[in-house]
């Protein structure tokens, strides 16, 4: 009838008209703000500046966990300070820092009245750093003593204060492909030291063929067949990389260079529930407490797999290289908190899943380090204490786990 095709017409318009009104609103709220995506595959080769608001602080970072993305959303007319520092802006010559501010079309603009910058507005990616804006230098780490190791600071340049600001530490072995420690600290003032502007310029960086060499052997398909080869299996156990230094160590989320520095990545199988349980108890505990905390980072041993018909394979990145490999799988990940005159450290075996297994491979049984007891440590949470997770007295656990630096064992009884 002539009133249902009314009534028909009525509701496809009012259907129009939200479409409209949605499209619209989707279009005003995309052109409401500045996107800066600091992380993402899409723009995995561009160097962000740190953005900072007027008082001095960073401007916080809306994570998405799913894609894998860290963004900063500036508002439309919203005035912010870039910095590169030690670092450069690629597109302006010899700039350390720049003021912008947010257009209406996502775009930045220059807010420099220096005669030799150009104010037009620009896509945010113009605004990008010549290099990092996180820098590492060789510097003295405390128990980073072995000729064979490699110490390094890390940090950037503060424009506020106009210090470098080192958030971290971490100690190496070239040669053998292995981080000893890395340590970082969780507080209110999230850096171990602060030094004179110049500290991450006039030092040596470390070699950088270290990471060229390490990526060259994350090629986990030809992984996969060796494991295949050399065990007669059909199937191997799934690895992927990681960061000992990660979201949940890292003090700010801008600061995520620092997960592309060369000593701070490891292979893992699976995801490790457990490992990051004991992180994420570490990160409530801290952020409960308000206490300062010292995080020391690493790893030990190497991961041995067994095949059907006794075949021992132990498990590098580059079998070929050096006296055993290099680049080991590691057996074992550990963390020691230090809180005030209390230590205690923590382990987690580097094992895969047993169902993705499927009895053709098995992980060599571990050797004990001690008595766990981590039902005594009351901010670790059921997960935790029911994960596998070991917990052990400092010296205990040093007696086994060699790569623990001494200076958390003094004056921290469990």
């Amino acid at each position: 009838t002539s009133q249902s095709k009314s009534s028909e017409l009525e509701m496809s318009l009012v259907k129009y008209g939200i479409l409209l009104a949605t499209l619209t609103l989707a279009l005003t709220e995309a052109q409401n703000e500045c996107v800066v995506p600091i992380a993402s595959k899409r723009h995995l080769y561009i160097q962000w500046p740190l953005i900072y608001k007027s008082n001095g602080e960073l401007y916080p970072v809306q994570l998405d966990a799913e894609q894998q993305t860290a963004s900063v959303h500036l508002p439309v007319g919203e005035e912010v300070l870039l910095s590169c520092g030690p670092n450069y802006l690629k597109n302006f010559h010899r700039t350390e820092t720049l003021s912008v501010k947010c257009e209406s079309d996502g775009k930045l603009i220059s807010l420099s009245s220096d005669a030799g910058i150009e104010n037009g507005a620009k896509a945010v990616s113009y605004f990008a750093c010549d290099l990092r804006v996180v820098e590492e230098v060789l510097s003295t780490v405390n128990d980073c003593s072995s000729q064979a190791w490699t110490p390094v600071a890390y940090g950037y340049v503060n424009p506020f204060d106009h210090l470098t600001h080192i958030i971290g530490e971490a100690c190496y072995d070239e040669n053998e492909g292995r981080t000893i420690f890395a340590h970082i600290k969780l507080s209110d003032n999230p850096y171990l030291q602060r030094l004179p502007k110049d500290f991450l310029t006039k030092f040596h960086h470390p070699d950088g063929r270290y990471k060229s060499q390490l990526f060259r052997g994350l090629y986990f398909d030809e992984i996969y067949e060796r494991i295949r080869q050399t065990l007669h299996t059909k199937s191997a156990p799934f690895l992927h990389k990681a960061n000992f230094v990660d979201d949940f160590f890292i003090s700010n989320a801008q600061l995520q260079a620092v997960k592309k520095l060369s000593w701070n990545y490891f292979v893992a199988h699976d995801d490790l529930d457990a490992w990051t349980e004991l992180k994420r108890n570490i990160l409530a505990h801290r952020n409960t407490s308000k206490a300062d905390l010292d995080i020391y980072v690493g790893s030990h041993g190497t991961q041995v797999l067994n095949g059907p018909n006794g075949e021992q394979m132990k498990l590098y990145l580059h079998p070929e290289s050096g006296e055993y490999g290099k680049f080991p799988v590691p057996e074992l990940l550990w963390i020691v908190v230090k809180e005030e005159d209390k230590s205690t450290a923590f382990g987690v075996y580097n094992d895969a899943n047993p169902k993705s297994l499927q009895g053709v491979v098995s992980v060599t049984s571990h050797a004990p380090i001690c008595e766990s007891k981590c039902g005594e440590i009351t901010w670790l949470s059921d997960a935790s204490k029911n994960s596998g997770l070991i917990c052990c007295n400092v010296s205990e656990f040093r007696k086994v786990v060699t790569e623990v630096p001494a200076i958390t064992e003094k004056d921290s009884p469990f």
